[in-house]
């Protein structure tokens, strides 16, 4: 017999047949990739290993001299999968021993391997006595796929958000436009006709639309300029009480239509670490759904106590018509649709506590929420009261 070299010429000189070489070829294959073969001895779990399998995890091999002293660190998530799949081996439910697992490695991360091993020899009796096997570090394969999964929720992310421009595009945007085109038209049309009383009402529908177009708009730029990472906030300390009373004042028109109490108690030197536009953005978006969605002669109360922890809590309660916790588990997410008219039917894209809670996250804040049906929500965002100490600093 002959064995063909890289040359293409047939060498009859080399004993292949030899154990040793084909031991000493395994050694090779061991030690140049990241494999190595096991054997276990049953029932003692004694065990004996290729060098390597030690190595790849950063440990002396003289560490291991028993099965557990491997399994003692797979990942407590991995662990009862492999050993389930050992034991269907050993009851006969499986040709073959398979798995894959995290495991520890000495420089405390974890590495994934896939392991592999059948029974070679059993007693008299048919009881298992030996297993051999091999192990691959599968960790490039595991990052690689897991990489595949990130690049593909975030298509999907990008995915949603486009769905929800579109959709705030072609109905939400349409909708308070489309009544400001038709009362326009009808001013034009019947205007000289019309007595003051009904000039003045379409007129404060248009302005209406106008306000709902606007908003709407600038909440649309602001989102997609956060998603995009294109804003960062200015954070200084602001003076809570006067920002809260600008946003009162400009929403106080819409509450007294609607019959609806918007009041406020915050200290006049309570002050928040925060960039005082964006924190705009967040109240106000937080002041308007409290509004939208309350009936008449219902109220809308701001708050801000101080607190002891560092942080101040602004909270927006209101005695509207309320969310079930379902509603309340989905507003954050873009693939569901959790949004609804208000109480005298405005218009909502679900845009507006989406950027709020993107905003209160750029502060390193939180913003929670609670709600029942029927009664009314109460949110409250949690803002740093005073800017991050500076290591050195005094």
């Amino acid at each position: 017999m002959s064995i063909v070299t890289n040359s293409g010429s047939d060498r009859t000189d080399m004993p292949h047949s030899d154990p040793r070489y084909n031991e000493l070829r395994l050694e090779m294959a061991a030690d140049s990739a990241d494999l190595a073969w096991w054997e276990m001895e049953m029932p003692s779990g004694k065990i004996i290993f290729h060098k390597r399998k030690a190595e790849m995890l950063g440990y002396p091999p003289e560490r291991f001299q028993h099965y557990t002293h491997f399994t003692d660190l797979v990942h407590p998530d991995d662990l009862d999968g492999i050993m389930e799949a050992m034991k269907d081996h050993l009851l006969g439910k499986a040709t073959h021993y398979e798995g894959s697992y995290r495991i520890l490695t000495s420089w405390g991360e974890y590495k994934w391997f896939y392991d592999k091993g059948a029974i070679v020899e059993r007693s008299d009796e048919g009881v298992p006595h030996r297993l051999i096997g091999f192990v691959v570090d599968i960790s490039k394969q595991k990052l690689a796929e897991m990489e595949i999964v990130r690049q593909n929720e975030e298509l999907k992310r990008l995915n949603d958000e486009k769905d929800r421009f579109l959709a705030i595009l072609g109905h939400d945007l349409r909708g308070p436009l489309g009544g400001f085109v038709s009362v326009a038209r009808m001013l034009k049309e019947e205007g000289a006709h019309m007595d003051e009383s009904t000039r003045e009402d379409l007129l404060t529908t248009m302005l209406s639309a106008a306000r709902n177009s606007y908003n709407l708009l600038e909440n649309l730029l602001k989102w997609g300029q956060s998603q995009r990472g294109l804003i960062k906030p200015e954070k200084h300390m602001v003076v809570l009480e006067s920002l809260v009373a600008d946003l009162v004042a400009d929403i106080r028109a819409a509450a007294y239509s609607k019959g609806v109490m918007v009041e406020y108690s915050i200290p006049s030197h309570l002050e928040v670490y925060a960039d005082p536009n964006m924190l705009k953005v967040i109240l106000r978006n937080l002041i308007s759904n409290a509004v939208k969605y309350s009936q008449y002669n219902g109220m809308v109360y701001i708050s801000a106590p101080e607190t002891d922890e560092g942080q101040v809590c602004v909270t927006v309660q209101d005695t509207g018509i309320g969310m079930s916790s379902e509603m309340v588990g989905n507003l954050f997410r873009l693939d569901v649709n959790t949004k609804r008219p208000g109480t005298h039917r405005e218009p909502s894209a679900g845009l507006g506590l989406l950027l709020a809670k993107q905003y209160t996250d750029l502060h390193d804040g939180d913003l929670i929420i609670e709600s029942e049906e029927g009664k009314g929500t109460e949110v409250v965002v949690a803002l740093p009261a005073s800017r991050p100490q500076v290591a050195g600093n005094r």
